[in-house]
């Protein structure tokens, strides 16, 4: 009855992670794709830190302005930390711009700084952006393999 037990349980397991590294090839194959289809769209995050707790309902709202704005390709507010996290294409839109529109959207009602990367930082870059990085080598394999 052990060896059966044992035999159903590895048969499982392997079966598991089959099934696991064949979804994670398939989600990076995706991303791998989406990123060679338009090479010239390339997307800088930014950040909006709020330096005093922030009423939900403006911070929905001033997402949703943001979101508005052209350029602008995704938007996340952090209620409990205080921050706004937007996407934008490069060329299109500006951190500068985007702060000051929605500072103004909001009345400057709430006290507010845009995160600005140390130049250490920036030496080091976007860590799952560097093309020594095994996530992006392992991607790009896979888009090579299919086609």
């Amino acid at each position: 009855m052990k060896r059966k037990t044992l035999k159903m349980l590895l048969v499982g397991l392997t079966v598991t992670v089959v099934l696991l590294v064949g979804l994670s090839c398939v989600h990076l194959y995706d991303i791998a794709k989406k990123s060679h289809e338009n090479p010239n769209n390339k997307i800088q995050l930014s950040r909006i830190d709020f330096k005093e707790p922030i009423d939900s309902s403006d911070a929905m709202k001033i997402k949703n302005y943001v979101a508005t704005l052209d350029g602008i390709q995704g938007t996340y507010f952090n209620v409990n930390h205080g921050t706004l996290v937007y996407g934008y294409i490069l060329g299109s839109q500006t951190p500068e711009n985007v702060f000051e529109k929605a500072m103004t959207f909001s009345h400057n009602k709430y006290k507010a700084l845009r995160y600005v990367v140390s130049a250490d930082q920036l030496k080091k870059g976007c860590p799952a952006g560097m093309d020594h990085s095994l996530i992006i080598q392992f991607s790009n394999f896979l888009y090579k393999s299919f086609n």
